[in-house]
């Protein structure tokens, strides 16, 4: 069995704590904000549901805390690089050293606890 480390350099994705648990639209995206010169503004992002599923009477919110321990470990890795590097070979270095740098110390996280 492989390790953690060996399993992430191969495919990166099969890291749980990891960016690139996305699709490759959001990554095109950054990267047209980016070039845009927009990458560093201030947005707004919202989650929710309008009504309770099944005809549900209560909300039992959860997943709070992994969101919250997603953002505080969120890094784009060597590996993670050399991989979107591959994918999308036309995406300019300096997104990519942009993305290196990235993290989440400025995101502010509004809700409910998690019950």
């Amino acid at each position: 069995m492989k390790t953690k480390e060996e399993r992430v350099a191969i495919a990166p994705e099969y890291d749980w704590m990891n960016p690139l648990l996305t699709d490759m639209y959001q990554i095109t995206m950054s990267y047209a904000e980016w070039k845009a010169g927009r990458a560093d503004d201030h947005a707004i992002f919202e989650a929710y549901f309008r009504k309770n599923p099944f005809k549900g009477k209560y909300t039992i919110f959860a997943g709070t805390d992994e969101v919250l321990r997603f953002l505080k470990e969120y890094r784009f890795t060597e590996q993670h690089i050399a991989f979107l590097k591959h994918t999308m070979p036309n995406l300019e270095d300096g997104y990519l050293e942009w993305l290196s740098k990235l993290d989440c110390s400025k995101v502010t996280v509004s809700g409910f606890r998690d019950g």
